[in-house]
């Protein structure tokens, strides 16, 4: 797929004539999607692109087509495999499904088992092996996000690294410990696991903050929602008197985790966690209340507040 190191606005055209659109405009490095800018229309681009350096934003940034996913119902159009390589011998540990993202590439939430046809998997595996192998990688944990398309999974990127949020899920469905993996892999050892088995579903989701300039004051509901069956944890990872920033990137209040029977039965027990929680905010406009399911609402329908 094309791509672009973006030199400032004077080198937009340049740039987009060369990738097209759809596209994405992000930073060279970066991390939770921080100003990742999805890119529709070349001339709002080069309006963005005149914004962002007018406020300072190191360039150059990068410009890659955007690929876009197929219809995915209640689930995210892409999933993560999660790999070991040992001396060069790549395993596949597991294939993670997501939860939709939040505009504009915020991410919400992962389960163990994703929900991929069964006919799917080699394909995103065999692509997710060709990438690993193309990049030369000896030793190390992998994690590559997959796109999956109408025309077939195409690799988003891959990571040098543990996938974030998922050893609680890991060790909860498998007794699989994803630090210690990593820690006997850079020993050298000779790591060998067998294919997790799942006894429900498990999984992770967070609460999005707003995107506003203020702090967050106080949270309810989380006892209630540390009752709910199949709830195990709550964490907080913005606490009371903490900043919340109005950036593009992703923002977690919290994390919950927990598990379900199944698929449907773990969307329904996150829709009811996130109409427990409340979440107090000050702003220079004052205060305001929004529940989880609120936050993820207004989220939902707009990139920016």
């Amino acid at each position: 797929m094309p791509s672009a190191l973006v030199a400032g606005p004077d080198d937009w055209d340049r740039c987009v004539q060369l990738v097209g659109t759809p596209a994405v405009l992000k930073p060279v490095r970066g991390q939770g999607s921080r100003d990742a800018y999805p890119i529709e229309d070349p001339h709002a681009g080069a309006d963005l692109v005149r914004r962002l350096a007018e406020r300072g934003t190191p360039f150059p940034m990068q410009l890659e087509h955007f690929l876009r996913g197929r219809a995915s119902g209640p689930f995210a159009d892409y999933v993560s495999v999660e790999s070991t390589v040992c001396d060069g011998r790549i395993a596949h540990l597991a294939i993670t499904g997501k939860l939709p993202m939040l505009p504009p590439f915020r991410e919400v939430g992962e389960f163990w088992p994703a929900v991929l046809p069964e006919a799917e998997k080699p394909a995103v595996l065999d692509l997710t092996t060709a990438a690993i192998q193309a990049l030369g990688v000896r030793f190390g944990m992998v994690h590559t996000e997959i796109k999956l398309t109408n025309d077939g999974p195409r690799i988003i990127e891959v990571n040098g690294r543990l996938a974030g949020y998922l050893n609680g899920i890991s060790v909860r469905a498998a007794g699989l410990d994803f630090v210690r993996t990593a820690a006997l892999v850079a020993l050298g050892e000779d790591v060998r696991l067998p294919p997790p088995r799942y006894d429900g579903v498990f999984f992770s989701f967070a609460t999005p903050a707003p995107r506003l300039r203020g702090t967050l004051v106080s949270v309810k509901g989380i006892g209630e929602v540390s009752r709910l069956p199949g709830i195990v944890s709550y964490r907080r990872y913005v606490s009371p008197g903490g900043a919340i920033h109005d950036g593009v990137g992703t923002q977690r209040l919290d994390i919950v985790s927990g598990q379900a029977p199944d698929h449907q039965a773990m969307l329904d027990l996150i829709d009811q966690a996130r109409k427990a929680l409340t979440f107090t905010f000050a702003t220079e406009e004052g205060t305001t209340v929004r529940s989880g399911q609120d936050l993820l609402n207004h989220a939902a329908k707009s990139t920016f507040w």
